[in-house]
């Protein structure tokens, strides 16, 4: 149980979670400059996940972010 309450917190952290304050309200609480650190980190992401195919068809590497994020050291 610990382990998916952990994994759920750090959406928190995520391209989702930066846009909802501590009550839940649709408020971003990330400065400009934490935002543009977040941007230009997951960019390889971005790029990396967009080449890869599944039935012929590349995926929307953008779409992947919530998940690979939470994976890169910051």
């Amino acid at each position: 149980m610990g382990m998916v309450i952990g994994h759920e917190l750090t959406h928190g952290f995520d391209n989702t979670g930066q846009q909802y304050n501590a009550q839940g309200i649709l408020a971003p609480w990330w400065t400009q400059g934490s935002q543009d650190n977040f941007t230009n980190k997951t960019t390889c992401f971005q790029n990396q996940y967009s080449q890869y195919q599944v039935f012929g068809m590349n995926i929307n590497g953008k779409n992947t972010l919530e998940r690979t994020s939470l994976t890169m050291e910051v």
